[in-house]
């Protein structure tokens, strides 16, 4: 249920195919969530939020353990100068 919470360019860090992702943010584009960071090239959205590469979610709407190749997902949410996380760890 984790997709249902994201919201566009929100932080994140997680690991994709092996490669650990320290600066990256989500995007919403056609009804698919994406993982836009600098290291890993991917299926490619328009926008990148000013990032080289993007990675696409599973197109499941509210599972995000369809996606084989991503791991450690951690939603940074900046409040109050403090950082909450929303995490999922297949």
């Amino acid at each position: 249920m984790l997709q249902s919470k994201l919201k566009e360019g929100q932080k994140v860090i997680c690991t994709i195919d092996n490669q650990v992702i320290t600066d990256a943010k989500v995007h919403r584009e056609h009804g698919f969530w994406y993982i836009c960071q600098n290291v890993i090239e991917g299926i490619t959205a328009g926008y990148t939020l000013g990032y080289d590469y993007s990675w696409q979610l599973s197109p499941s709407r509210d599972e995000i353990e369809h996606n084989a190749d991503v791991e450690d997902f951690i939603v940074l949410n900046k409040r109050k100068r403090k950082f909450s996380i929303l995490k999922y760890k297949p």
